[in-house]
C-alpha cells in the first residue's frame, strides 16, 4: 500500500487524498468510531486495514476491511465478548475484565473452532469464505 493511497473507510475503494465524502458510497471520512471499536485506519498483522463497523453483536464486532496485499475487500470479525472485555481509545488490544479470564479463554476457543470449521467448509455460497484466523 502506497503512502499516498487513501481508501474510503466505508467501502474500501481508493479515493483522493483530500476527499472527505466518498464518491462511491457517500461515506463521510470525518465520522467518528469510538471505543469499544477499533479506530478506522488501524492495521492488523501488517496486512489488514480496518474500516467502519458493519455490525456489533454480544460476542463480536464486524468491520469492513482491506487486504492490503491482494487489494480485496474483506470482513474482519473480531472476537469481542462485550460483557467481559474492554478497549482503551486508540488501541486494537482488548483487556479482559478481572475474574473473567477462564470464561474468555473458553469462549475464545469456541469462537476459533467455529471459524476454523467454516474455513474448512468450501463450496457453499451461503457461508463466508474464511481466509485467515489471526490472534493478536
Amino acid at each position: 500500500m502506497s503512502e499516498n493511497t487513501k481508501y474510503c473507510m466505508g467501502c474500501m475503494k481508493e479515493i483522493g487524498e483530500d476527499v472527505t465524502v466518498c464518491p462511491h458510497c457517500s461515506y463521510n471520512a470525518l465520522s467518528s468510531q469510538n471505543p469499544p471499536f477499533m479506530n478506522k485506519g488501524s492495521m492488523i498483522s501488517g496486512k489488514y486495514l480496518v474500516g467502519k463497523v458493519e455490525s456489533f453483536a454480544t460476542d463480536s464486532i464486524t468491520y469492513i476491511g482491506l487486504d492490503t496485499e491482494t487489494k480485496t475487500t474483506v470482513s474482519i470479525i473480531e472476537f469481542y465478548p462485550e460483557k467481559i472485555v474492554s478497549r482503551s481509545a486508540n488501541s486494537t488490544e482488548i483487556t479482559i475484565k478481572m475474574g473473567c479470564e477462564d470464561l474468555f479463554r473458553s469462549t475464545l476457543q469456541s469462537f476459533i473452532d467455529l471459524w476454523n470449521d467454516l474455513k474448512e467448509t468450501t463450496g457453499f455460497v451461503c457461508l463466508p469464505q474464511v481466509t485467515d484466523i489471526l490472534l493478536f
